[in-house]
């Protein structure tokens, strides 16, 4: 699935696209974080998805946020 995040591409351009990816990789990490996608779909291409953004949370926020509703 392709990525139309514009920060991605600044930062594929700026740093590089090897960077890019290890930076991405470390963003993308389970262990230290939640990932969730944006998806979108254009007019012209309704059956054809991609991403138009990257939302990575901190797994500790969201556990504390947890421990306060269930204890």
């Amino acid at each position: 699935m392709s990525i139309l995040d514009w920060e991605v591409y600044e930062l594929a351009r700026i740093q590089g696209t090897e960077k890019t990816l290890t930076i991405i990789r470390e963003k993308l990490d389970l262990a230290k974080y939640d990932v969730g996608f944006f998806l979108g779909s254009l007019k012209a291409y309704p059956n054809r998805f991609a991403i138009g953004g990257i939302w990575y949370p901190q797994k500790t926020h969201l556990a504390r946020q947890a421990s306060l509703v269930f204890d």
